[in-house]
């Protein structure tokens, strides 16, 4: 909740950026009820000055983003907002 309220109250930044890494993780929960997973699409993008920093996606914007994709990269604290890949 904390995150959440810090992303809120943080501006929009939009920044040049290329997509250096994807992966998936995959949790697995069990309980004495029984068990389930899920997975987190997660995607890495370098910025023009050499830092980096991970954001989780959704899985349909995990699919439409490539490896060493370059665009416009929107985001909001620690939060993915929208990846726009050059033409």
């Amino acid at each position: 909740m904390l995150n959440y309220l810090k992303n809120m109250l943080s501006p929009k930044v939009s920044a040049k950026a290329r997509a250096i890494d994807k992966r998936q993780q995959e949790y697995v929960v069990t309980t004495s009820y029984g068990g389930s997973s899920y997975k987190i699409y997660c995607v890495t993008f370098q910025f023009h000055d050499g830092s980096c920093k991970d954001f989780s996606v959704t899985p349909k914007t995990y699919q439409l983003i490539a490896k060493n994709d370059r665009g416009i990269l929107k985001s909001q604290g620690n939060q993915f907002c929208k990846f726009t890949p050059n033409k």
